[in-house]
């Protein structure tokens, strides 16, 4: 889609085509940013994010919302999803438990013509090769583990830088009230904020705009440790 498609139209596909309020509507939307690249949780720390997360996604029956990519942050709630992933009977088709969204660069695909359907008449199943490896520079992979993605263009190649804006709107009106000059879904955002450097920032910033709160998870590097020696400096100063 182009980075200024409606939000209204966004909704459309996802409660009528993707019917993803089937079968029960979702209490709150879990929203990743952060490392990516080179960004990694090992043993104990992962095991404890992986659990809380799910633990979080299973209590509220949340979407989560990340970049979508195979590597960083991305890929490590993709490897959370995948191990307590299974499928949902509702009345007319099976469907997963969990619904994780990637919201990323079209441009930035790595293979994406794999993912284009030349006869839009005719039905098309794409066969997607995620590359495991990730090289600086190269365009990156999509993470198998995610149910769902919104390819966004907006013009540009190579880079993933941009995306925020679309991803940042769009959280705003589903936590926006169904009613009043921006209708939306009324359902509540919240951003998990892991490492990450300028863009996560960026991320940050839009995001507090919209008015949507932030949890910083201190002690994994980066931009997350910088807000978080801010916040707490700020709070002691205050007092």
């Amino acid at each position: 889609m182009a980075d200024d498609t409606p939000v209204e139209h966004v909704f459309k596909l996802m409660k009528e085509y993707w019917r993803m309020m089937d079968p029960h509507e979702p209490h709150l939307v879990i929203s990743v940013a952060g490392g990516a690249k080179n960004f990694h949780l090992d043993g104990r720390r992962k095991e404890r994010f992986n659990t809380g997360l799910i633990s979080a996604a299973e209590t509220t029956n949340a979407w989560i919302i990340t970049g979508g990519c195979n590597f960083g942050s991305m890929k490590i709630v993709g490897e959370a999803i995948r191990e307590r992933q299974f499928l949902l009977s509702t009345s007319e088709r099976m469907t997963h438990a969990y619904r994780c969204i990637g919201v990323t660069k079209w441009g930035y695909i790595d293979d994406k013509e794999a993912l284009v359907n030349v006869n839009v008449k005719e039905p098309y199943t794409a066969r997607y090769k995620v590359n495991p490896v990730f090289k600086l520079g190269q365009p990156g992979s999509l993470n198998p583990n995610h149910t769902h993605f919104f390819l966004v263009d907006d013009g540009s190649v190579g880079s993933f830088r941009g995306i925020q804006d679309f991803k940042s709107q769009l959280e705003h009106r589903i936590s926006a009230p169904p009613f009043g000059s921006e209708p939306g879904l009324g359902i509540p955002v919240v951003l998990l904020l892991l490492e990450g450097g300028l863009d996560a920032l960026y991320q940050v910033l839009v995001t507090v705009r919209h008015r949507i709160p932030v949890v910083v998870c201190a002690g994994t590097g980066r931009a997350a440790d910088i807000l978080a020696f801010a916040y707490n400096c700020f709070t002691k100063n205050s007092e």
